[in-house]
């Protein structure tokens, strides 16, 4: 996964939608993957590691969840 460029299209900034609430969902999704995943610095007792099938389910839902709200013209993510 590509994690930096430092190339940003300005004019394409007319198109960012900033919306608080969506943003504080996907911090929330991402701390929650972050807990499970091996190697990350959380102590054992904070972490969910491991995760059971049905809990990974359920974040991917509402990792699914939140895309298909940002981006609400496009079709949902299978």
């Amino acid at each position: 996964m590509k994690r930096w460029d430092d190339r940003i299209m300005v004019t394409a900034l007319r198109r960012v939608m900033w919306d608080q609430d969506l943003i504080e969902e996907i911090i929330d999704v991402f701390e929650m993957c972050s807990a499970i995943m091996e190697g990350h610095s959380h102590t054992e007792a904070g972490t969910e590691a491991p995760p059971t099938i049905e809990r990974l389910g359920q974040l991917v839902e509402r990792a699914k969840a939140i895309i298909t709200k940002a981006k609400p013209d496009k079709p949902n993510p299978t």
